[in-house]
């Protein structure tokens, strides 16, 4: 009978080589025939980026402020520097300016023999109220129907015997916001603003008065404060 003999230390290893781990399967394809598949999402541009906050608006530049060419304070000047002439020569110099009494729509302040050049003024303002007087020391300020500037020049021709006003050489005076008793119109841009200016007169139109109100002595006063050539 033979005996095997095993030598200690000398029994070779067995290798046995690691089994491979099963594929996994694939995602099922759910893509109709024929589309191409979809490319992996660009980390750069997959986070939308925050909007832009937008530029606060430029602010429009301050307009430049307009200057006194040329002015009239009838509160401060005496009555022989006015230059200016009212109705039917009743003004009273107040500390408030000049105030002559009406009972119906006519000419106003009016200035003549001016001599003034229309060249750099722009604007003509005024500063003028009006009161209703029942006659017995009651009085309430009014709104004027309107209020018209009138220019001439010095080569405009004259109606026989009339003054050398036309409406085609007048502008609207309209109130100013923020300001009141204060109207202005623009002058620059008419056509007949030009040239040397002769004379001026403020057309003051004012509610109509019936005859039984003047005949119990209901009248207008009017206040003009100051008159103004700006540029």
């Amino acid at each position: 009978m033979a005996l095997v003999v095993l030598v200690a230390g000398c029994a070779q290893p067995v290798n046995r080589a690691a089994k491979p781990e099963p594929p996994k399967p694939k995602p099922l394809d759910t893509r109709p025939a024929g589309e191409p598949a979809a490319k992996p999402a660009d980390k750069a541009t997959a986070e939308p980026k925050p909007a832009a906050k937008p530029k606060p608006a430029a602010k429009p530049a301050p307009k430049p402020k307009m200057q006194v060419k040329e002015a009239w304070d009838f509160a401060k000047l005496a009555e022989g520097e006015w230059e200016w002439r009212f109705p039917g020569g009743g003004q009273v110099k107040t500390a408030a300016g000049a105030i002559y009494s009406t009972t119906r729509s006519r000419p106003g302040p009016t200035f003549r023999g001016a001599d003034i050049d229309a060249a750099g003024i722009t604007h003509v303002e005024v500063e003028m109220s009006i009161t209703r007087s029942d006659g017995r020391d009651s009085r309430r300020e009014v709104a004027f129907e309107k209020l018209v500037f009138y220019f001439a020049r010095a080569t405009d021709a004259r109606p026989e015997g009339g003054r050398p006003f036309d409406n085609k050489r007048s502008a609207v005076l309209k109130p100013v916001k923020g300001r009141p008793d204060v109207y202005r119109a623009m002058l620059a841009g008419h056509r007949d603003w030009n040239g040397t200016m002769e004379g001026f007169f403020v057309s003051v139109l004012v509610p109509e008065l019936a005859q039984a109100e003047i005949a119990k002595g209901v009248t207008y006063m009017v206040r003009t404060a100051s008159i103004t050539f700006l540029k």
